[in-house]
């Protein structure tokens, strides 16, 4: 029963994919955060790093290193994902409107377990007041802005051939992610929502480079 269950599905996956051509890139950017996040830098974090003493004391002896070092892995095995994802999903695939799916479904993916992690907490016990779940959804919807914006800056590198793109976009990741270390909750989340808003301008930005370069509207075929 399992098999013909799978069956089926990857039979609707395959025909839905073909119909919805946006389909693949939102999967590709779903896969892109649970691969890089939850399957490799967070049991890393987690359970290999620990071993070490140095990294079980750094918090405490140099927090502004530690900030960073979470940071700038976040930056770098996200944006890596990404680029590897558009490699992945082919030259067909490397349209405006693919980079913005992929970005939908990375952020969203990012934003769906970080309320599931906020509802256990609740369920724990732990309370949550009205302004700290505005905060949180401000702050998501902030967050996906960027990835959005991030895909598209990855993508564009990917459509150029040029590396460096994506050091930028680990650069930036790196630099949103270390507002954590600033400990004003309100400068945080201001730079957060800043830096949405600009990732949004430089998204809406890029739609008229992808159609000025490519000579056709920026989506795929």
């Amino acid at each position: 029963m399992g098999y013909y269950a799978n069956e089926a599905l990857l039979r609707f996956l395959y025909k839905a994919g073909k119909k919805w051509n946006w389909l693949w890139p939102l999967l590709a950017g779903a896969l892109s955060f649970g691969i890089s996040q939850l399957l490799l830098r967070i049991p890393i974090l987690q359970y290999g790093l620990p071993r070490f003493d140095w990294f079980l004391l750094l918090p405490y002896r140099n927090p502004l290193l530690y900030g960073f070092l979470l940071a700038f892995t976040a930056g770098l095995f996200e944006e890596t994902a990404r680029w590897i994802g558009f490699r992945i999903l082919g030259p067909n695939r490397r349209g405006f409107r693919d980079g913005v799916v992929f970005g939908l479904g990375h952020g969203g993916v990012e934003a769906v377990w970080i309320f599931w992690m906020m509802a256990a907490q609740i369920q724990a016990g732990i309370q949550a007041t009205p302004l700290g779940l505005a905060l949180g959804f401000a702050e998501r919807a902030a967050a996906v802005c960027f990835h959005v914006g991030a895909s598209v800056l990855v993508l564009y590198g990917v459509r150029k051939r040029k590396i460096r793109w994506l050091f930028l976009a680990i650069l930036l990741h790196t630099l949103l992610d270390m507002t954590v270390v600033l400990g004003n909750i309100w400068i945080q989340e201001g730079l957060i929502w800043a830096a949405g808003a600009a990732f949004l301008g430089w998204t809406l930005f890029m739609r008229k480079r992808f159609s000025t370069e490519s000579g056709t509207l920026p989506d795929s075929p």
